[in-house]
């Protein structure tokens, strides 16, 4: 009896490991390297394309939108208004062609898009934050609803089309970046559902 089930021990150690082996996962070893650019960046987002990096800095004491190309330490500042608010949060179009961002004085003043190389800058949406651009062209972003409550909408630029989502924010809605898109037809958002609905962006 002994003498069949050493044959057997030294397979299922071979057995035991190779699983084991299975699960562990490769090191991977990370290393911070500087990308030039201003002092103080905040909200780095790569482009669509991977090319440039997107970021809010302070110019003379207010927040604008920059790109800059990784690894040159050159870097240009693409929204230059001064009369509309600081800049609070920002994303890039599905194509990489423009970047909305948001402004805010005392409340949200709007929505307002930029070519990404820098250009007019024009309002898509008045008293509006934190815009998120959707495969399909339209946008999603928060906005206060006649309860003053910080409700979801969703607004297609094509035509003009504005739709209120059934989800609030529990929280100030000026506070940087509040809302993430997951996939072509999802977003992620902190906050709860109105009612018993669930919540898509559609």
């Amino acid at each position: 009896l002994a003498g069949r089930a050493l044959p057997i021990l030294p397979a299922g150690v071979a057995t035991g490991i190779a699983w084991r082996a299975s699960r562990e996962i490769p090191r991977t070893d990370w290393k911070a390297v500087p990308l030039g650019g201003p002092t103080v960046a905040i909200q780095p987002k790569v482009s669509p394309d991977g090319h440039l990096l997107s970021f809010i800095t302070s110019v003379s004491g207010q927040t604008q939108v920059a790109v800059m190309k990784p690894g040159t330490g050159s870097w240009t500042v693409v929204t230059k208004d001064r009369s509309r608010g600081l800049v609070n949060s920002f994303a890039w179009s599905i194509d990489g062609g423009e970047i909305y961002y948001d402004r805010i004085i005392d409340a949200p003043n709007g929505i307002y898009r930029v070519p990404a190389l820098g250009g007019d800058e024009r309002m898509v949406i008045e008293q509006a934050v934190n815009p998120e651009p959707m495969d399909d062209g339209s946008l999603v972003f928060l906005r206060l609803n006649a309860a003053r409550q910080a409700q979801l909408h969703r607004f297609w630029p094509s035509n003009g089309k504005t739709e209120a989502l059934p989800f609030i924010r529990d929280s100030d809605l000026t506070f940087f970046d509040l809302l993430e898109r997951l996939d072509a037809n999802h977003i992620v958002a902190a906050g709860k559902p109105i009612g018993d609905s669930k919540v898509s962006d559609g």
